[in-house]
């Protein structure tokens, strides 16, 4: 009998195509497997817009009964929605945030906020392929709205904020949810981008970190002559923004910005910080007089690290924004708000405000097909020994004058690489060097 393997466990959440990797059958075990290691008496669960979320909730909250717990179910909301209920119990969310359509997954919380990751899941892995579970009293289902709370969550984040032009690129995804509840109490022109709910994803892939996929925002900031632009994955944990010139601003910069001007308040605090990111991220803790941590890409890693050295402030080269009052969750509407704070407390157009931020050449995180990643990445090790190597995450080769990262993707089957220099010309030839190796 072939033994049965399980790709939809990943390094910090469960995810793959539906239904070939993940389906109803897969999300019940994993609901009554939950149950069994976290030992939880009640789960909560949430769902984003994907056309096979409803189905995989239904079986993963069945699972999650018939192993006896007790489900709160949320229904449609956003990532940092559930992160939020999770302050109170553990939690279960069907998404698979920026990917494509066809792809879903569930990612998971411990009471407190607490991001399960990769060791954990590993267990949960496990007893889902032994597919042996204990006989218990069907539980109850509960069912909850949590918008109201989260919203206010959300605007308690607001210090000053000026009216502004802006541009709001919801893609279809949770973003139609959460966003216009907050527009109702800010002082926001905004022109609105797709908002209407559709799991297919008809305007773009709900990941607005590609440029194919912000292009369109872009565009329309430009056209409308607005402030600036903000565009929303899928489920609400990635947002990337777009100067008043239609310049898409990598997420880096934005962190660098937020970095500044979270610690005039909270002075001496850590920032931490995925190994992607430009250098200047780090100048700018370092100027602001805070302390710069580095972390593995993923948010179990980042919020870890957080929690460890207290920081005030995370981010990630995805677009991913980490905030400690937020409980060291991410959140693509606190983002958005701290930088809307910082524009209407300067007075200063978004260019200008990122300007000092962009120090080096960079490459922007390109993506690779290979056949076989772990081949590829000892390939690139022995080629680049003339260089400070580490293996954080992937592998990452330094230079006096530039440095790259080449990492295997862990949500999608793909090599990342990111190269920065001190000039083009620098990047180019480091880019071309590297790039033999993953084709």
């Amino acid at each position: 009998m072939q033994k049965e393997v399980l790709s939809c466990f990943r390094a910090y959440d469960i995810r793959g195509r539906y239904p070939d990797e993940i389906n109803e059958s897969i999300a019940y075990r994993i609901g009554r497997a939950f149950v069994l290691w976290a030992k939880s008496t009640s789960v909560y669960v949430g769902r984003d817009i994907r056309v096979s979320s409803p189905k995989l909730a239904l079986a993963l909250m069945n699972g999650i009964r018939d192993q006896g717990a007790t489900v709160i179910d949320l229904g449609l909301v956003s990532t940092p929605m559930l992160y939020l209920a999770s302050r109170k119990g553990d939690a279960l969310m069907v998404t698979a945030s920026h990917n494509p359509a066809q792809y879903n997954g569930i990612k998971a919380a411990r009471k407190g906020v607490k991001l399960v990751g990769e060791k954990d899941l590993r267990k949960i892995e496990r007893i889902v392929l032994k597919n042996k579970f204990p006989d218990a009293a069907r539980g109850k289902l509960v069912r909850k709205s949590i918008l109201k709370s989260y919203v206010s969550h959300c605007l308690s984040f607001v210090r000053y904020v000026t009216r502004h032009k802006a541009v709001l690129d919801a893609g279809n995804g949770m973003a139609c949810l959460t966003i216009p509840k907050l527009l109702e109490k800010l002082p926001l022109n905004a022109h609105e981008m797709h908002f209407q709910f559709d799991g297919t994803f008809p305007n773009h892939t709900p990941n607005p970190v590609l440029p194919e996929n912000i292009k369109d925002c872009a565009a329309e900031v430009k056209r409308q002559k607005a402030n600036f632009g903000v565009s929303f994955d899928g489920d609400m944990d990635r947002v990337m923004f777009v100067d008043e010139h239609g310049r898409v601003i990598p997420a880096d910069i934005i962190l660098a910005l937020l970095a500044k001007y979270e610690l005039q308040e909270h002075p001496k605090k850590a920032v931490v910080f995925d190994l992607r990111v430009s250098k200047s991220v780090r100048n700018a803790i370092f100027s602001a007089g805070g302390v710069p941590v580095i972390s593995r890409v993923g948010h179990t890693f980042i919020q870890n690290k957080m929690r460890k050295t207290s920081a005030i402030l995370g981010g990630e080269l995805s677009g991913h924004f980490y905030f400690k009052q937020n409980n060291y969750a991410e959140s693509a509407d606190i983002a958005f708000i701290k930088v809307l704070n910082i524009l209407s407390r300067t007075g200063l157009p978004l260019s200008e405000l990122v300007a000092p931020f962009y120090q080096y050449e960079r490459s922007g995180e390109l993506s690779y097909t290979v056949t076989d990643k772990t081949k590829t990445l000892k390939a690139i090790q022995a080629a680049f020994k003339d260089g400070t190597q580490s293996k954080l995450d992937g592998l990452t080769v330094e230079y006096p004058d530039a440095w790259f990262n080449v990492r295997a993707s862990q949500t999608e089957p793909l090599v990342r690489l990111v190269i920065e220099a001190s000039t083009r010309e620098r990047l180019d030839e480091l880019k071309r060097k590297v790039t033999k190796f993953l084709r």
